[in-house]
C-alpha cells in the first residue's frame, strides 16, 4: 500500500510540475493569437486541459534533476491535549495535497460559475431588433438570429 502510495505521489508530482511547464510555455502564445488566430488559441488550451486530465508523464533524462525522495522527511508533532506521538511528513506529499487542493478549489469554481452562467442564460430575455432584419438581408443570411 505504501508503495502504491508514493507511485501515485510521485505521478502527481511529475504531473503538476510538466503542467505548470505547459502553461508557462501556451499562455504567452495564446495571448499573442488570440485575437488573430482564436481556434489556435482555443487548441492550445484544449492541450494544456488534456495534459491536465490524462496522466501520462514526458521523462526527461537529466542527472541533475531534483528528486524529492532524497530529501529528508518532516517531523511535525500532532495538535492533542498531551498527546506527544510524531508522525513525519514528506515534501512530496505535502506538495502533492497542495496541489490537490488546488485543483479541487479550481473544479469548485468552474461548476459555480458554470451554473450562474448557464441560469442567466435560461433566464434572458430574447431582444427584437428591427435593424437586423434588413441588415440579415443585405448580409444574405438567412438563418434566424437570436440575441
Amino acid at each position: 500500500m505504501n508503495e502504491l502510495m508514493h507511485d501515485i505521489l510521485q505521478m502527481l508530482w511529475r504531473q503538476s510540475w510538466q503542467l505548470v511547464l505547459m502553461v508557462l510555455i501556451v499562455w504567452p502564445i495564446a495571448r499573442l493569437s488570440q485575437r488573430r488566430y482564436p481556434r489556435f488559441t482555443y487548441l492550445l488550451w484544449l492541450m494544456v486541459m488534456i495534459k491536465s486530465l490524462l496522466p501520462f508523464q514526458f521523462t526527461i533524462p537529466n542527472p541533475t534533476t531534483l528528486y524529492l525522495n532524497t530529501l529528508p522527511p518532516i517531523t511535525i508533532t500532532e495538535l492533542m491535549v498531551g498527546g506527544n506521538e510524531a508522525f513525519s511528513v514528506n515534501l512530496q506529499f505535502l506538495l502533492t495535497l497542495i496541489w490537490m487542493g488546488m485543483v479541487l478549489v479550481f473544479l469548485v469554481k468552474l461548476i459555480v460559475n458554470e451554473t450562474r452562467f448557464l441560469r442567466t442564460i435560461k433566464n434572458a430575455q430574447e431582444l427584437h431588433i428591427p435593424q437586423l432584419t434588413g441588415l440579415l438581408a443585405k448580409l444574405n443570411i438567412t438563418k434566424p438570429v437570436r440575441i
